[in-house]
């Protein structure tokens, strides 16, 4: 896959992407969202990013080893939106459902409906 020698900025970017790999099997193989396990990845790549930052401020020139694995790391980051997209589009259709549900339930038998009528007096002048 890649040479062995590799840049500090290479470096960073292989653990970037073993990240990423990481998230999109638990993104993929799971039902459920796991916010804490997003929110873990968000940190974790928002630190490597600070300092592969830091690596550009230096003017060290990616070589193409660097370049191939920020294309393979784009190219995964990619597929791990679009497979967040669609678990986001199946939850919203599973809310409108879980919705229309609800409002048929109210509509046809007075689920949600207190039992306590209000009475209003107007007082006259």
């Amino acid at each position: 896959m890649h040479k062995s020698e590799s840049s500090s900025r290479g470096k960073y970017y292989e653990v970037l992407l073993e990240l990423t790999r990481q998230q999109l099997l638990t993104v993929e193989q799971s039902d459920q969202w796991n916010e804490e396990a997003f929110q873990q990845y968000v940190y974790q790549w928002s630190c490597i990013e600070s300092v592969i930052g830091k690596l550009d401020d230096t003017g060290d020139q990616p070589n193409q080893q660097d370049v191939e694995c920020l294309q393979e790391l784009m190219s995964m980051h990619r597929r791990l939106m679009d497979v967040v997209d669609s678990k986001q589009t199946t939850t919203s259709k599973e809310v409108v459902g879980v919705r229309q549900s609800q409002a048929v339930m109210n509509a046809y038998y007075g689920m949600g409906r207190s039992d306590q009528v209000a009475y209003y007096f107007d007082e006259k002048k």
